[in-house]
């Protein structure tokens, strides 16, 4: 069993769903994922395994692009943390 096999069996994360959601388009955000990878060590091929997702979810997540809330809530399980913890928009001023 691989650390990250580990890692998703003790935070008891399911497979994923055949349910998508939707992204939110046209929004800058914040984003810690990659912070905290590195602050647990990780990888991003350990990261998606524990998760159950691509390691090129996890990547773009990391330069969010492309975060479904399905991944976004599946990442904040993993490192303990709420999913604001790890995204908040940017203040746009125009």
């Amino acid at each position: 069993m691989t650390p990250a096999e580990k890692l998703a069996e003790r935070l008891k994360l399911k497979k994923p769903s055949k349910f998508r959601s939707r992204m939110l388009k046209n929004v800058t955000w914040n984003c810690r994922v990659r912070d905290r990878r590195l602050a647990h060590n990780l990888t991003l091929r350990e990261v998606a395994e524990a998760c159950g997702i691509s390691h090129t979810s996890v990547y773009f997540a990391e330069n969010g692009k492309g975060v479904t809330l399905i991944i976004a809530y599946k990442l904040a399980k993993l490192f303990g943390c709420t999913i604001e913890e790890l995204w908040t928009p940017k203040d746009e001023q125009q």
